[in-house]
């Protein structure tokens, strides 16, 4: 409607072309109708998938504080990317990661894929609990540790039929 109106009378008609239009849509609105836009999504390329995991990890003891501090450290250290050696400007790829379920039979099967984020959280219990090793070790209780992977493959209806992707 101001589209028009402008056309017609200039700035008094674009005001009075919006009005009109706004008019249009409260009639339509009070009937209960909308417009149909006539959208539609384009599809231009596959994706790479991403997927979450999410561990409440408790340590009961040293030895699985220290299991827990080991498990951190790895998924830290394999998702990040190294530094050439030859050129500093330059990083290596990152670690990929071949996932596989026990009793997979209901779940699927991830492509190879990289870590895109490692999360700690060392309060998992909304508190600050700690194991008192000694006078001046102390270690978390619970931690939560929250991963996402990418696959580094598109996964097409070929591969979930053949490979359960």
């Amino acid at each position: 409607g101001a589209a028009v109106g402008a056309k017609v009378g200039g700035a008094a008609g674009a005001i009075a072309g919006a009005a009109a239009g706004q008019a249009v849509k409260g009639a339509m609105a009070g009937a209960g109708i909308a417009r149909n836009p006539y959208m539609a999504v384009m599809y231009s390329q596959p994706e790479f998938r991403t997927f979450s995991f999410s561990w409440k990890l408790v340590a009961r003891s040293r030895a699985e504080t220290q299991a827990i501090k080991d498990i951190v450290y790895l998924f830290k250290f394999h998702a990040a990317p190294g530094q050439a050696q030859n050129n500093p400007h330059f990083f290596t790829y990152p670690e990929q990661f071949d996932i596989d379920f026990n009793h997979a039979k209901h779940l699927f099967n991830p492509a190879p894929a990289v870590c895109k984020s490692v999360e700690v959280n060392y309060h998992a219990e909304g508190q600050p609990l700690y194991h008192e090793f000694t006078a001046t070790e102390k270690s978390p209780v619970s931690v939560q540790l929250q991963l996402q992977f990418q696959e580094v493959a598109i996964v097409t209806k070929e591969t979930i039929e053949k490979q359960n992707r």
